[in-house]
């Protein structure tokens, strides 16, 4: 996509915006600096590529989106001017004219490994609030905040990017949120996760996200796919540290999980500017276009000296101020990089003014005597010049400056007239910054235009931080002193893959984005998630479940289970249901336990023999061995008369009716 977006460059959309170099590329557009002709200012033009754009439905739902974003007018959220449809070079593509914000985005910052401090995340928030209620109290719902879209502008305030956009994208292409990459569904809401209609607090729970990134450099509900990601965070409280201090219980708020319980954009702006009273003023944001001042060493590096700090690699000639004439000149050689002033080289030149390196010029004359006298006198002076130039030249002793700062040592000498190189090296004798060596070293003496070494302490030797997940405690922490470093047990907790007793992960609590392979000062403490291995079960009540629903249940629960070999008769449940487990519902067992189920086979069923036309004895042993017993007798004639009626509940039943054994049977005698 990049390829193509370069290919944009010089051409002219709409007859006025001549676009000019890439300045961004997403999945869904790319974006163009660019020059309106008309009003002869700069803009920003992006460009949708994504599937879809060109259908008829989706360019008059483009345009109503874009009318409305037009209609905002704020500081903290991105201008829209014009949009409109024209040919890029491969066919015609739906574009937006937007202001051109300079200053980077909180995705930048983050991206280059850079944490902000709360207050600086507090005022990040504040503007995005504002920014967001503005678009809110106008009915539109952004649906894609995240650091890619919260843009700064050179005044160094927050611009709200692409209102809309990615859900009129989604829709046109019936995209759901288990479509998406990874990067992008990290800042779903719960509801978005769930594909919900989603409202104005959507926007406020992604904002909050994006926060609690940049002060931690984690995103929370993180896993390693989008699925994972999405399901994370159904449901769940938003964890927050009590290093955010007073803007925790403001982030906890507006991440609840429910929309109903969450702050709105106007809530969430007023309870940050109440949390401000209890934080420090914030530093100026580390943005993109700003720059290292003169006494702050650019991100990732060190510095020994405010002097040397910032060095000229590039090669490139510079301008002395003045030449001999009073105009600006080439200077013929690269300056200094410690900034000392060159001394001046002295030559010998001939009569037209050119540099030689000869010493002697060859003698005139043809006598041979006259030559070796001249000769003689030239070597003779030569010696005398040599003589008088080593007992006339300057020099000077080399004090000791070890444990100086560098600047101090450099003034120290300063006067000599030295050639003074600076080289840092790691060492332990002496803190960062301060000297701890000279070559020469210091009581010898040094000559004027002599080369002379400081050798700058750059620190105590580094540690490599090296990969401990999946180690035992042992393991890691014998690879943890071997390079130097101390282990140590930041938390215990139940992993669903990590077997009890290895590392789950790790990290250096100072620099939490730190990662294997990133050197840190020796002796630092590395904190380690210790697995307790898979969580206890509290296993489920199976009773009334068939066996194969009872097992599909018990599957989610990692846990097993076989029926017993004999089923028994059960009045309350019927056939092929559960009657009883060998583990009492709300137990807790083991990952991977198995245990046993009783099934019913039934009520117990008997049939009632035909007892008719018997005497009541005979009758009476008859329904006994069937496993009945005798209930009502009725008649006139009970103990010489013959049964003429079988009842049950008090209604008559024919012989070879089922029912529960030791039901009791009402005869009726002639």
């Amino acid at each position: 996509m990049t390829a193509a977006g370069d290919s944009f460059q010089g051409r002219v959309l709409g007859g006025r915006y001549q676009l000019g170099a890439l300045v961004g590329a997403g999945a869904h557009s790319v974006v163009h600096e660019a020059v309106d002709l008309q009003l002869e200012r700069t803009v920003a033009v992006k460009i949708l590529v994504a599937a879809g754009t060109n259908e008829p439905g989706f360019q008059r739902r483009f345009r109503e989106l874009a009318a409305e974003l037009a209609g905002l007018s704020h500081p903290n959220i991105v201008a829209v001017y014009d949009w409109g449809h024209d040919d890029v070079g491969f066919g015609d593509q739906t574009y937006l004219v937007m202001e051109l914000v300079t200053g980077g985005s909180l995705r930048s910052i983050v991206d280059r490994g850079r944490t902000l401090t709360p207050s600086q995340a507090l005022m990040v928030g504040l503007d995005a609030c504002r920014g967001l209620d503005h678009a809110h109290r106008k009915g539109l719902v952004h649906g894609d905040v995240k650091p890619g879209n919260l843009l700064f502008g050179a005044d160094r305030r927050v611009r709200v990017a692409d209102f809309g956009l990615a859900g009129l994208i989604a829709r046109t292409n019936k995209r759901r949120a288990g479509d998406l990459d990874l990067a992008n569904a990290r800042y779903l809401s719960p509801e978005q996760a769930q594909d919900f209609v989603i409202d104005a607090k959507s926007d406020v729970y992604s904002l909050t996200l994006s926060l609690v990134e940049a002060v931690t450099g984690q995103v929370p509900f993180g896993g390693d796919t989008t699925v994972a990601t999405l399901r994370a965070r159904i449901d769940r409280l938003l964890p927050v540290s009590a290093d955010l201090g007073p803007l925790a219980s403001v982030f906890e708020r507006a991440g609840r999980p429910a929309p109903h319980d969450r702050s709105s954009a106007a809530e969430f702006g007023r309870a940050l500017v109440q949390a401000a009273e209890k934080l420090p003023k914030p530093a100026p944001l580390p943005l993109v276009t700003g720059g290292p001042s003169l006494f702050e060493a650019p991100p990732g590096q060190e510095t020994t000296s405010e002097l040397t700090r910032f060095r000229d690699s590039t090669g490139a000639l510079r301008l002395d101020p003045t030449g001999p004439d009073g105009t600006s000149r080439p200077r013929s050689r690269l300056a200094d990089p410690s900034g000392a002033t060159p001394r001046p080289r002295v030559v010998t030149v001939d009569e037209q003014g050119d540099e030689t390196s000869d010493l002697v010029r060859r003698p005139r004359g043809p006598v041979l005597a006259y030559l070796a006298l001249v000769v003689g006198l030239i070597a003779a002076s030569a010696l005398a010049f040599v003589a008088y130039t080593k007992l006339t030249e300057k020099s000077a002793d080399i004090p000791s400056l070890i444990g100086l700062d560098e600047g101090a040592a450099r003034n120290q000498i300063a006067n000599n007239g030295w050639d003074i190189v600076v080289r840092s090296e790691t060492t332990e004798t002496q803190p960062q910054g301060k000297v701890f060596r000279t070559d020469p070293p210091s009581g010898a003496s040094l000559r004027e235009g002599e080369q002379f070494v400081l050798y700058v302490s750059a620190g105590p030797p580094l540690a490599t931080l090296p990969d401990v997940t999946g180690q035992t405690v042992d393991e890691a922490s014998a690879v943890l002193t071997e390079a130097d470093l101390t282990l140590q047990i930041g938390e215990e907790r139940h992993d669903e893959t990590v077997e009890a007793g290895r590392i789950i992960a790790w990290v250096v609590s100072a620099q939490p984005t730190l990662t294997a392979g990133d050197q840190v000062v020796r002796s630092t403490a590395v904190s380690v998630a210790v697995s307790l291995g898979p969580a206890p079960r509290e296993v489920p009540d199976l009773t009334g479940l068939t066996f194969e629903e009872a097992a599909a249940v018990i599957g989610q629960y990692a846990l097993g289970i076989q029926p017993e070999a004999e089923q028994v008769f059960s009045d309350e449940f019927a056939a092929g249901q559960i009657v009883a487990q060998s583990v009492e519902p709300g137990s807790t067992i083991e990952r991977g336990t198995t245990f046993t189920v009783t099934v019913s086979k039934g009520p117990d069923l008997v049939v009632v023999p035909d007892v008719v036309g018997l005497p009541l004895e005979a009758a009476d042993a008859a329904i006994r061995s069937a496993g009945f017993v005798i209930g009502e007798v009725a008649g006139t004639n009970i103990y010489v008369g013959r049964v003429i009626g079988i009842s049950f509940g008090g209604s008559q039943i024919a012989a070879g009716t089922a029912l529960p054994r030791g039901t009791a049977i009402d005869l009726v005698f002639s």
